[in-house]
């Protein structure tokens, strides 16, 4: 049973046994993603939690508890519990599921992090996901309550459970077109690898003699070189070395 104030932003969720709830503080996963601090007060049969700040208006919001809320005697988790309500006038009903899995071993993604951004999000490797969902141990993920619109979805192997993608040492793949989610369950398929997704940068530059070194942040496989100076026609060739050193 569950009980919700908004006027004091609280949840009260009711257990008919004894529970114990020690891993709530880092189970609790909030989607859509929203920052919002809280603490619980956990009872012999009970568990109340208080927000610091309200909900947005006109939003379908999931707690979902994961291993967070457990029986006291046994010490099992409750099973998929999780609990929905919006601040509107209803409930999205959205439904994005399917598979993940290593495009080079064909092995299925356990654990991996789905993300969905919103389409106008400029940075995956600054922002953290409007809507998020962790694979099972087989790969297998659903994401539930989506309000329909334009998304853009990745995959990533979330090590550190910071919801942000780290291109140069996570395992990740994505969606190359944006998806439109109107209907009312859609399913698909994610490959991922590890690639260098960063954008491409500029390490250092340094003079050495009769030679010039530029480093990059990536691998270069190939460059145009134009002179500046017009009265020569051409100019030394370029030597790149290791893929990331060009050599003048």
């Amino acid at each position: 049973r569950v009980f919700r104030d908004q006027t004091r932003n609280t949840v009260e969720l009711f257990f008919s046994e004894d529970i114990n709830a020690d891993k709530l503080k880092q189970e609790l996963i909030i989607t859509p993603f929203f920052e919002n601090e809280y603490k619980y007060v956990a009872k012999k049969q009970s568990v109340l939690i208080e927000f610091e700040k309200s909900f947005p208006d006109s939003t379908t919001f999931i707690l979902n508890f994961a291993d967070g809320i457990g029986d006291l005697n046994e010490n099992n988790a409750v099973v998929n519990l999780k609990y929905s309500f919006s601040t509107g006038t209803f409930i999205d009903s959205l439904t994005l599921s399917g598979y993940v899995y290593d495009l080079m071993t064909n092995e299925p993604g356990a654990n991996y992090l789905i993300s969905l951004y919103d389409h106008d999000t400029s940075s995956v490797f600054e922002h953290k996901p409007t809507y998020f969902a962790y694979a099972d141990k087989e790969g297998l993920f659903t994401i539930e309550n989506i309000k329909s619109g334009y998304y853009h979805v990745y995959a990533l192997d979330d090590e550190n459970k910071n919801l942000i993608l780290e291109p140069t040492t996570e395992k990740h793949g994505l969606l190359t077109d944006t998806l439109y989610l109107d209907t009312a369950s859609i399913q698909l398929d994610i490959p991922v690898i590890l690639q260098d997704a960063s954008n491409l940068t500029l390490v250092r530059a340094r003079s050495q003699l009769n030679r010039f070194d530029v480093r990059y942040s990536k691998y270069i496989n190939e460059l145009e070189i134009i002179s500046l100076d017009t009265s020569r026609s051409n100019i030394n060739r370029n030597l790149i070395e290791n893929n990331e050193v060009v050599r003048f």
